[in-house]
């Protein structure tokens, strides 16, 4: 980490963004987007991706050493739990 960090002084030091390559890095932004892009809520959405994608991969992982028990647990219980907390933290 602290080779990253570093390296990151090291090369990044002189690079002061501007109007221009803000804007332009956005442009590909909705409406909505932009009006949700600073909300307390982002963190919340993206708290509730991360936990799906994590319960994701353990369905997966679970599936694949034949703990179909534990799989069906996750896919019909956490899994829907998890994305109506996207859905809901998305319409916030």
């Amino acid at each position: 980490m602290a080779d990253i960090t570093s390296w990151l002084k090291k090369n990044l030091s002189s690079f002061e963004p501007d109007e221009f390559l803000a804007l332009n890095a956005m442009r590909h932004l909705g409406k909505s987007e932009h009006a949700k892009l600073f909300s307390p809520e982002i963190e919340k959405m993206r708290t509730a991706e991360a936990k799906h994608e994590e319960l994701t991969g353990l369905l997966e992982k679970s599936k694949a050493v034949a703990d179909f028990d534990f799989a069906s647990k996750l896919q019909y219980d956490e899994l829907p739990k998890s994305e109506k907390e996207i859905e809901t933290a998305k319409e916030r």
